[in-house]
């Protein structure tokens, strides 16, 4: 089991949006709260169907980064995302 740190984006009366620092172009949307595990597991399994299992960042590396702590100061919040080993589609990086 690998754990991703999502960015977690939420304007009031819009949905809640998912970004992955480690990931680029990694993203998905949630309708509310208890969405957000799911769209984030969906968003992994559509990266990994074409890119190579990238290890994930320490949350402190993550959070020390400057993009991240700009988001952070403007109200987003970050949350680990279990996400299991990788399966048949998924290519270990090299």
């Amino acid at each position: 089991m690998k754990v991703y740190t999502a960015i977690v984006h939420n304007d009031d009366g819009s949905a809640y949006g998912l970004t992955f620092p480690d990931l680029p172009g990694c993203f998905d949307t949630a309708k509310n709260g208890a969405d957000i595990p799911a769209a984030a597991t969906e968003a992994l399994d559509l990266w990994f169907e074409d890119q190579d299992v990238i290890e994930p960042s320490p949350i402190e590396a993550i959070r020390s980064r400057e993009d991240v702590a700009a988001e952070l100061a403007a109200g987003a919040v970050l949350m680990p995302i279990s996400y299991p080993a990788p399966n048949g589609h998924q290519r270990e990086a090299e």
